[in-house]
């Protein structure tokens, strides 16, 4: 995989991708007169629209970011189920620093930051991408974690088989908060799956 060159820019409007400009006016909503959102304010079920193109990333205290939860888009992009990954072991700050400094904006300046770059995949497929990263705060008033938002603009061959399109028919039924960040996916469909299926047994 490789990563092509980036831009980092103030996230207010990104009209190419609705889902991104809905996503992006959720947090302000969220952020209020706050800096920022907790991320405890997040509702898996109100953003159930965008699950499969969403991360959540911890940021650590050397710089590096963990991804607690990744959407399908994500997932196929990669090739790999990307929870529990450090940022670094996918992408090395030295390989890319630019990339970097718009993650490194976004949580020193706590604002959203968007971007854009391409993923080439194993096989030379290039697949372009916009990126929204949106900042989330902890207790303590720091930026503790990144929700990040991707629209991935794959070629008609290789459109992946995503679970997130089924995922808010499902979600819908969840009482709020039901679903917590640090599963994938696949692991809280099949999760709401297995209850629908009990409760009709």
């Amino acid at each position: 995989m490789v990563m092509r060159k980036t831009g980092g820019h103030v996230a207010r409007a990104m009209p190419g991708d609705p889902v991104l400009n809905k996503l992006l006016a959720y947090w302000h909503a969220l952020r209020g007169e706050r800096r920022a959102p907790m991320r405890r304010d997040l509702d898996p079920v109100e953003i159930a629209y965008g699950l499969d193109r969403i991360a959540l990333l911890e940021v650590l205290a050397d710089g590096d970011l963990r991804c607690l939860l990744a959407g399908q888009q994500l997932v196929a992009a990669l090739g790999r189920n990307a929870t529990n990954l450090l940022g670094s072991q996918v992408l090395a700050r030295r390989q890319r620093p630019d990339i970097w400094a718009v993650y490194d904006e976004a949580i020193a300046l706590c604002e959203p930051r968007s971007g854009r770059s391409s993923i080439r995949l194993p096989d030379g497929t290039n697949v372009p991408y916009s990126r929204l990263l949106l900042p989330l705060l902890d207790t303590d008033e720091s930026v503790r974690w990144l929700l990040v938002a991707y629209e991935l603009r794959w070629p008609a061959t290789r459109r992946p088989s995503l679970l997130g399109r089924v995922g808010p028919n499902f979600l819908s039924g969840i009482r709020r908060g039901a679903m917590t960040f640090g599963q994938t996916l696949d692991s809280v469909i099949g999760a709401v799956v297995a209850g629908a299926g009990r409760r009709r047994a």
